[in-house]
């Protein structure tokens, strides 16, 4: 009944246009047969290596690193290579182990924010989901792992409040967070939770039957946040804007959560059923060549590929196949076109995924987008995709096994009969490690255990009254108090009688109790394997296949057999970054580090790549390049190349050193402007060349597209070449800090140079409220329009209130024709201050355009700019 009402709501919105009418349903080009374990494994090593031997610097515990973990857990528990584990206990031990790091509950917030107070934002949490999983690895628990999470967890399920989860990608960073705390701490409070708080988040933007007010039209789907929903807000031609990413997000965190959820909890079926409603929708709006445009009902409204959300598509949609919710015979071709999309346009031969939407929250921004558009969060979705599409072609395949074991068994208990060991937590222990010759033993057909072995393991506390000798086990977490009677078949669960097959007895001075009787009356079911004659306890109804999970069952068999874990093949990776050979007259370097890296993409290693059109960036305080040729070598000549060179020099020392103790001056001084290389006769042997910038003079930034060190008997080095970045023409004024004369000037327009964030936007930095602002991350710049050229007498910045000491460096430019730019002012805000910084003009001059050119606040690397004013006559 339910299938056929799903297929008549896509019938109807195909027709009243709700789906795009232009979605084909056209067979996969690919089949299911033709895709290999293997191949998927190796192209998960090439994706994952490429991202780690280019990012080797850890980055802070944010959404979009966190989300990239998220994956790279699950390229780890598919490949059993630790150095993926490695990679992000190296960052969860660089971040503490938290989010956001304040600890002062008072200051906590969760509107959007990046700062450390906003602690309960669901941004800064989804790193708990990582940290979770690396602490369920461990065989001996180090709680502090996971002591920051539970800390705001409980905080946050503490203050009675439910609209946490208030934007869609919300429920992809936190959900599983919540069931993943309820397999380790046994609390229904974190389900209680997660219900109540996903019942509000579709109150705002779900477009469904308990969505926001006045939803009609169903399409099952969520609204990025509550200014999207409809029809308040539109695509270009009218339709309902459904964000891919958005979608994406929500989707793969319903089959992150139904991975954990208990069978029988009550509002399992609940959440079950919003990820088929959603699974429906999302692959009817699927293009012909597998991707998914970034508005999902109106591909017109921004054409184009996009990889992020059709990955974290691809991954829901496998994952309920694999998991037996969705039927493979409606979704294969769903999922093939999706995979052969990402294996022939998405993912490069040298495993950069490409086609993937920058940060943001709507389908219109950033535009264009190329195979160079990578990103963290769009390698950790591919990640995810990639993995359960191993295992749906593959199985669990021949590899490493152990890590899936492990989590497949997280939250459970397993023991085998006559066998004195249980697995649990990921550790082998004995039943009685007082008395290591205590096992499981079978009476009258039923097995029984001591009655601690099960009970404490879940969090359950066991009295033992001598005078009646009754047991009562205290599930407090759960309401639930079992007691039984030695010799005696009744027992009672919450007061209700109950009769045990089998009596509860003494046996080597331990009370053995039926192991069924007791799981269940703990809620939880119980699987026998009768090959190995192994019991599991858990949420699960049915936890293992014996015919999928035979491998994993062999495996588990050798633990509780002979009390050792299994053999793990070593996989060795080197993710050194690989440097190209230069010419026959240039030393190749064998190692380059950056002492700063704010912009993966600009990393250290395009400072000798070869390639003019890449970069080194660094910001700050002196950051420095270091580069080592591996042996001392006889170096003739130096050539160093910064980006912008035609329009702006660079402050810089260059040193060099045989040793990496003692170093020799090269230069000091600035770059020559107009010139490609500044080039130096050295002369000398050395091992290290180091770059030490000071900023340009535009900014505070030191951007270095190539250093090269030549042989004696190479030709000279020319300076003249191929100059990179863009043309302009800039003058300057000088100009006084005092507020303009005349009056204020009503600005027309607005041009950015990056809009990450909609709420955030352009017209925020006129509208004559400082408590608003245009956010933007990176060097960035907003143009305003006068309209027309007036004679201006000089303009004010005013920046976000910050609560501490972070700083926006920023220059001022004027123009009449856009073109050519005279700069007026150049400094940085003032700390803890939201107050005008004024340029006045020595004289009235004619002027159409102000440019306000930011590179993002000493903290975060953002630029917030609340107001700018222009004054005229």
């Amino acid at each position: 009944m339910v299938k056929k009402s799903i297929a008549l709501t896509i019938v109807l919105a195909l027709l009243i246009g709700i789906i795009p009418a232009t979605t084909t349903f056209a067979a996969a080009p690919i089949k299911k047969s033709d895709i290999k374990r293997e191949d998927v494994v190796k192209l998960i090593e090439l994706v994952n290596d490429n991202w780690i031997s280019k990012n080797p610097n850890h980055g802070r515990a944010f959404w979009d690193n966190a989300a990239y973990h998220t994956g790279n857990m699950e390229a780890y528990v598919t490949t059993g290579i630790e150095a993926y584990r490695e990679y992000s206990e190296a960052w969860a031990k660089q971040n503490q182990w938290k989010g956001a790091k304040s600890d002062n509950k008072a200051n906590w917030k969760y509107t959007y924010g990046e700062s450390d107070d906003y602690v309960l934002f669901g941004d800064w949490q989804i790193c708990f989901q990582t940290y979770i999983d690396l602490y369920n690895f461990d065989v001996e628990k180090d709680p502090n792992k996971i002591a920051r999470a539970i800390e705001v967890m409980e905080y946050q399920m503490s203050t009675g409040k439910n609209d946490y989860w208030w934007w869609a990608d919300g429920l992809y960073m936190v959900m599983p967070v919540m069931t993943k705390l309820y397999l380790v701490t046994q609390n229904p409070q974190y389900l209680d939770k997660l219900y109540e708080w996903y019942r509000y988040a579709k109150s705002i933007m779900y477009d469904g039957p308990d969505g926001y007010p006045g939803a009609s039209d169903y399409t099952y789907l969520f609204h990025r946040d509550g200014k999207y929903i409809y029809p308040q807000h539109k695509t270009d031609n009218g339709k309902k804007d459904f964000w891919a990413r958005g979608q994406g997000w929500v989707f793969a965190g319903l089959a992150k959560v139904l991975n954990d959820l208990p069978s029988d909890w009550e509002h399992r079926a609940y959440f079950e059923n919003d990820y088929k409603l959603m699974a429906k929708t999302i692959a009817s709006c699927q293009m012909p060549e597998g991707y998914w445009t970034r508005s999902m009902m109106d591909p017109n409204h921004v054409t184009g590929y996009e990889t992020s959300g059709t990955a974290f598509f691809l991954y829901g949609f496998l994952w309920g196949i694999n998991n037996g919710i969705l039927d493979e015979a409606e979704y294969a071709d769903t999922v093939l076109k999706a995979y052969h999309y990402l294996t022939t346009i998405a993912i490069s031969d040298k495993g950069v995924v490409g086609y993937v939407q920058p940060i943001g929250e709507n389908a219109k921004q950033h535009g264009n987008l190329t195979q160079n558009s990578t990103s963290n969060f769009g390698v950790g979705a591919t990640l995810l995709a990639l993995s359960e599409m191993a295992r749906w072609v593959g199985g669990l395949g021949d590899g490493d096994l152990y890590p899936y074991l492990q989590r497949k068994l997280m939250g459970t208990v397993s023991l085998q009969v006559d066998k004195p060991h249980v697995y649990a937590n990921s550790k082998i222990s004995h039943i009685d490690e007082a008395d290591h010759s205590i096992n499981t033993v079978i009476v009258d057909g039923r097995t029984l255990v001591p009655v601690r072995v099960i009970s404490e393991k879940f969090g359950a506390k066991v009295d033992w009254y001598e005078a009646t000798r009754t047991i009562t086990v205290s599930d407090e977490k759960n309401k639930r108090t079992i007691k039984m009677t030695l010799d005696q078949t009744e027992y009672t669960v919450n007061g209700e009688k109950k009769e045990l097959d089998v009596v509860p007895t003494v046996i080597k001075g331990r009370t053995f109790i039926p192991l069924r009787a007791m799981a269940e009356a703990l809620g939880k079911f119980v699987y026998w394997n009768p090959q190995y004659k192994i019991i599991t306890i858990s949420h699960k109804e049915n936890l293992f296949d014996d015919t999928r999970d035979a491998k994993l069952l062999e495996m588990l068999n050798y633990m509780l057999q002979n009390d050792k874990y299994p053999a793990r093949p070593e996989q060795f990776k080197d993710f050194s970054p690989k440097i190209a050979p230069k010419s026959e007259f240039e030393y190749t370097p064998k190692k380059v580090e950056g002492s700063v890296v704010p912009e993966p993409e600009n990393g250290p290693m395009n400072a000798v790549d070869g390639d003019l059109s890449t970069r080194y960036a660094g910001n700050g305080a002196n950051p420095t390049l270091t580069i080592d040729y591996g042996d001392v070598v006889d170096v003739g000549q130096v050539a160093i190349a910064f980006w912008k060179s035609e329009s702006r020099t660079t402050n810089y020392e260059l040193d060099y050193s045989a040793d990496g103790q003692t170093w020799v001056n090269i230069y000091k001084g600035n770059s020559t402007q107009g010139n490609t290389y500044d080039v130096f006769d050295v002369n000398a042997k050395l091992r290290y060349i180091r770059v030490i910038g000071h900023g340009n003079t535009e900014n505070e930034w030191t951007s270095i597209l190539e250093v090269e060190a030549y042989k004696p008997n190479a030709p000279k080095k020319s300076a003249k070449g191929t100059a990179s970045g863009t043309t302009s023409t800039t003058n300057t004024i000088q100009t006084t800090n005092q507020r303009p004369s005349g009056s204020k000037l009503t600005i027309a327009s607005h041009q950015v140079s990056q809009e990450p964030e909609p709420e955030n936007n352009g017209r925020n930095a006129y509208d004559g409220n400082k408590s608003t602002f245009w956010a933007s991350e990176g060097q960035q710049n907003i143009v305003l329009d006068l309209g027309s050229a007036k004679n201006v007498t000089g303009v004010g910045v005013a920046f976000r209130l910050y609560e501490d000491d972070r700083t926006i460096p920023f220059r001022v430019f004027i123009s009449t024709d856009k073109s050519n730019w005279t700069k007026i002012y150049e400094g940085k805000s003032v700390p803890r201050s939201n107050e005008f910084i004024w340029a006045s003009l020595p004289q009235a001059t004619s002027v159409r355009y102000v440019k306000v050119e930011c590179d993002g606040n000493s903290v975060s690397g953002w630029t917030s700019l609340a107001e700018v004013e222009i004054y005229g006559n």
